[in-house]
């Protein structure tokens, strides 16, 4: 009985550390991504402003060409 008992007790606790090693895991791989996040460069707010309200992209010094000829023309995009 004592022997039975041992090994229920033994299961237990072996679930039990099973269980934190995993809580474990999963904790540093949130603390890698917030310090990944952290390690990113910050932007200063007077350099660049983004316009939340109205969001578009701007292609600036794109040149394309028309097939068969060499001469490039600059183009300017905004969406």
């Amino acid at each position: 009985m004592a022997v039975i008992g041992s090994a229920a007790t033994v299961l237990g606790l072996s679930e039990t550390l099973s269980r934190n090693f995993s809580s474990l895991s999963q904790q540093y791989l949130e603390i890698k991504h917030y310090h990944t996040f952290l390690s990113l460069p910050e932007i200063d707010e007077k350099e660049k402003s983004i316009d939340i309200i109205k969001p578009h992209i701007v292609f600036d010094n794109v040149h394309f060409t028309y097939p068969k000829t060499n001469k490039t023309r600059p183009k300017r995009c905004a969406f």
